[in-house]
């Protein structure tokens, strides 16, 4: 059975309930009636080990601000493609404009969109806080985000490709394998095997670009399958690819750095008509770089 205990009448404790060193003394301020205490207004004495002589010099030293992994993968990397995962598209356009002299960034927005979507994944460490960036990286050994397997995509694309220009569709076919042209320039491979294969394939689109141009000009010229062109089937040449006439070996010729589509050479420092992105006739590039074999 609960036995309740008797409260004061006022609402606290009576003083009989009190430990007797706890009672109230002199004018009501609780003080240890055993041990006494000491007043606010009395010195405390120090032992000498404890004194403090002169004056202390108190120094904060503010932390600094780490660098972001987007950060250290531009200030480590020589690729583009570690630049657009990055976020840093000004300094993948310096990249690019230095290796294969590309003038215009425009055509490359959606690429560029795309791959930065991909570089960063993020997760919730505890409930009700925002969640935290997750950058995956290519290796332990270097700062360089992971990219995934960019030839299974290219061959995809190629793929796609081959099936609009068997189906007749000429003009997508040319925008579908441009794209796929300047996705070449965003990725990354390790082995010889892969980089000979990212360099037979930028042939590859520029051959068929150019083929399809010809054609689509073609057809709107003469809708018949008799084309006259002016050529000597004996003498080696290319075709220009702005007039569609031959340049036959050993004539003056200008080339597009990044594709290397042939131009006569009053059509030196335009855009390139194949790649759509590159200055004809610009010489002073670096090459592609897509791999570290050619930093060897």
């Amino acid at each position: 059975m609960i036995q309740w205990m008797d409260a004061d009448p006022t609402g606290g404790w009576g003083d009989e309930d009190l430990p007797a060193e706890r009672h109230s003394q002199g004018d009501g301020e609780a003080t240890l009636a055993a041990g006494g205490g000491w007043d606010m207004e009395d010195d405390i004495e120090l032992s000498p080990d404890l004194q403090v002589s002169g004056t202390v010099e108190v120094v904060f030293e503010q932390s600094l601000k780490g660098i972001s992994v987007p950060q250290r993968w531009t200030n480590s990397s020589k690729y583009a493609i570690d630049h657009v995962y990055a976020g840093s598209f000004e300094s993948t356009a310096r990249l690019l404009y230095d290796q294969i002299g590309v003038v215009s960034i425009e055509p490359f927005r959606q690429l560029f969109l795309a791959a930065y979507l991909k570089s960063r994944a993020s997760f919730t460490a505890l409930p009700n806080l925002p969640a935290l960036p997750f950058y995956p990286m290519r290796n332990t050994k270097e700062a360089a985000p992971a990219v995934g397997n960019p030839l299974s995509d290219l061959v995809q694309k190629l793929q796609g490709c081959f099936q609009l220009t068997t189906k007749g569709d000429f003009p997508e076919a040319v925008d579908k394998f441009q794209s796929l042209l300047l996705s070449i320039p965003l990725t990354f491979v390790e082995n010889k095997s892969d980089l000979t294969f990212i360099q037979e394939l930028v042939i590859l689109c520029r051959e068929y670009i150019l083929g399809l141009q010809m054609e689509l000009y073609r057809l709107k010229k003469n809708p018949v399958d008799e084309h006259a062109m002016e050529y000597d089937e004996q003498n080696p040449f290319s075709v220009c690819a702005v007039t569609y006439k031959p340049i036959y070996r050993g004539k003056p010729e200008v080339k597009c750095p990044f594709c290397r589509a042939t131009f006569m050479p009053q059509f030196e420092g335009s855009l390139c008509v194949v790649c759509t992105v590159a200055e004809v006739g610009k010489e002073d590039v670096l090459g592609l770089r897509i791999s570290p074999i050619q930093f060897r």
